[in-house]
């Protein structure tokens, strides 16, 4: 979608989601990324009144920033600093604390869509699009979010099968108790025969 289409749509969903209620805009994939990467949709989001609070592999989910879900969220910009104990001790036994930078979510994010990067012009435009690029947050204070996290976990308990239960499926399916393929059994013959 282009930008200017994309805004407008924020705007029109915005007014959509207003009252009470669970109120979410929700996409399962970003799209063609060679021409807008999610980090300009993501800023897209943000300047339209919404935030982040949920995204991984599967989905995508945000909220207006007003609502009741859309706290707590990803902050912005991305580029945060800590304070970070360090596991080295000076000579007088104080453990020094020193101010790291890190940027948040993971280098298998990047490495994965940085083909979408490579259109960009400029350091300076690369590492603007950076600190927004959309972090894999889970979000577990976010009531959408532990919705989320918890359908996922109910349905990973619920598909849960066994190689014997594969094999019963296939046995039933094809009427007799030996599943083996055609290739499977000769390896088998081949195996006795040597």
């Amino acid at each position: 979608m282009h930008p200017n289409s994309l805004a407008f749509t924020l705007r029109i969903a915005h007014e959509m989601l207003r009252g009470e209620g669970v109120k979410a805009f929700v996409f399962e994939g970003w799209g063609f990324e060679k021409f807008v990467p999610r980090s300009t949709i993501t800023k897209l989001f943000y300047r339209s009144g919404y935030c982040l609070i949920h995204n991984d592999s599967k989905i995508t989910v945000f909220a207006p920033r007003d609502s009741d879900c859309g706290s707590p969220s990803a902050l912005w910009p991305r580029i945060a600093h800590r304070r970070k104990t360090g596991c080295e001790k000076k000579p007088s036994g104080v453990v020094p604390r020193g101010r790291t930078w890190e940027l948040l979510g993971t280098y298998s994010d990047l490495k994965a869509t940085a083909g979408s990067l490579f259109f960009l012009s400029g350091i300076r435009q690369f590492m603007r699009s950076l600190s927004y690029w959309p972090a894999r947050v889970s979000l577990r204070r976010n009531t959408i979010s532990l919705r989320i996290l918890k359908g996922r976990e109910q349905r990973r308990k619920e598909r849960l099968i066994g190689l014997d239960e594969v094999n019963r499926f296939y046995a039933e399916l094809l009427h007799t108790p030996d599943v083996r393929t055609a290739d499977e059994r000769f390896l088998g013959f081949i195996d006795r025969s040597v």
